[in-house]
């Protein structure tokens, strides 16, 4: 090694430093499982928990909706007679 180059090596880390960094990572994941169980929801219920599951029911509820109208004609109905005013 040449003479003007010193090279510094921190000194280790102490295990509280380590336990820290664990702490944080244990944290992120826990954020992660809440995050994606809210968004995702849990798969083991019959009745939607998560933000995706909702937006399908309502989703399908709403197809449901119009192709129960579409069958039976009900629109065709709705519509023959004149709306009242007074």
């Amino acid at each position: 090694m040449p003479q003007g180059l010193r090279v510094r090596v921190p000194p280790p880390a102490p295990n509280n430093e380590r336990m820290d960094i664990n702490k944080i990572i244990t944290i992120k994941k826990m954020i992660y499982d809440i995050v994606a169980n809210a968004v995702w929801g849990e798969s083991n219920s019959f009745m939607p928990s998560g933000l995706v599951q909702w937006i399908t029911l309502v989703v399908l509820v709403l197809l449901g909706v119009i192709l129960v109208r579409k069958i039976l004609s009900i629109d065709k109905r709705y519509f023959k007679k004149p709306m009242k005013h007074d």
